[in-house]
């Protein structure tokens, strides 16, 4: 097996995280009930380890036999504690944000037949648990009102998960949406800094906060994602829609709001950055966690001592002579 390596984005950054670092196999239970090893050096898909997500349940022995626990919501900590039925001590710590807000005018890093439009940026590939057909839904509707709500998916397509070209003609929306595909980095957050508003839908939810969203923030942009418990947290320049029957008509209202009203979102992105400052940089994020693993208590000796014990025993049965090469 080849060791993952790290792309020089990755480097850059000091994120050097692989899937499958510490996993020599990983294996996923199709709906036949037959289990198949996931091929960790081929291409990724859309079909695999990311799909099958919202069908794993929390991971209920690691919450069983674990000692204290860091979270990002309080959602997540209430979950572990139901689990569990026992005192437990939990933390929780934000998902950190880098400031990386420019002060260039936004309008210059956008191409001539957006220069004066209404940019709503959505980040990430297109999949399906991104509500994708809601945003383009709401954009359809907020147009009527607004006619220069462009939106730019900031992401590769995944047209086997949206067919998103076929409801842009459905929906009349022709030059209003724009797919980058797969960008690095650095590109990404210049398509975030170019936007006026970012949206990142979620649902089904595997209960994590969403990446996106935090690069929004760090790019000091306002932005709309779903009413969802674990993304409560968040601070209030973070615009919630709840799912519903109405959900695209929310939406389409705060397009339309959020366009006349620009200095409602000038108060929103100034908050923004003021969250990133006092309290989600990656700065106060190492605090908390340095403040949470003093106050944790120490791990238990009786369950350390088991993988000390393993370790022992392996360490003598590698070097105990084979009884066959003897009798030969």
């Amino acid at each position: 097996m080849r060791a993952p390596r790290a792309t020089p984005e990755q480097r850059a950054h000091g994120d050097a995280r692989a899937l499958g670092v510490f996993a020599r196999r990983i294996e996923l239970r199709g709906p036949d009930g037959a289990w198949r090893a996931l091929d960790r050096e081929a291409a990724p898909t859309d079909a695999g380890l990311s799909r099958a997500r919202f069908d794993l349940p929390l991971n209920r022995g690691v919450v069983r036999y674990g000692d204290a626990f860091l979270v990002h919501s309080d959602w997540m900590g209430e979950r572990i504690l139901a689990s569990r039925n026992a005192p437990t001590p939990i933390a929780r710590v934000h998902h950190g944000c880098e400031r990386r807000w420019r002060a260039d005018d936004r309008r210059a890093a956008r191409p001539a037949e957006r220069r004066d439009a209404f940019v709503i940026a959505s980040l990430g590939a297109l999949q399906a648990h991104k509500r994708v057909d809601v945003v383009l839904r709401a954009l359809a509707l907020a147009r009527r009102e607004v006619p220069e709500l462009v939106l730019v998916c900031a992401g590769e397509a995944r047209p086997r998960e949206v067919d998103h070209e076929a409801l842009v003609r459905e929906l009349g929306l022709g030059d209003a949406v724009h797919v980058t595909g797969w960008l690095a980095e650095r590109a990404a957050w210049d398509e975030l800094h170019a936007a006026d508003l970012c949206v990142n839908l979620r649902g089904p939810s595997a209960g994590g906060t969403s990446g996106g969203l935090c690069q929004a923030l760090s790019l000091g942009r306002a932005a709309v994602t779903s009413d969802l418990p674990e993304l409560a947290h968040l601070p209030a320049c973070v615009l919630r829609v709840p799912a519903g029957a109405d959900e695209v008509a929310r939406l389409a209202r705060l397009f339309v709001e959020l366009a006349r009203d620009r200095a409602r979102l000038a108060a929103l992105e100034a908050d923004a950055r003021r969250a990133v400052d006092e309290e989600l940089h990656w700065s106060h994020a190492a605090k908390r966690y340095v403040e949470a693993l003093g106050t944790f208590p120490h791990a238990r000796a009786a369950r350390r001592s088991l993988f000390v014990r393993f370790y022992h025993a392996t360490k003598r049965e590698r070097r105990a002579p084979d009884p066959a090469a003897e009798d030969a």
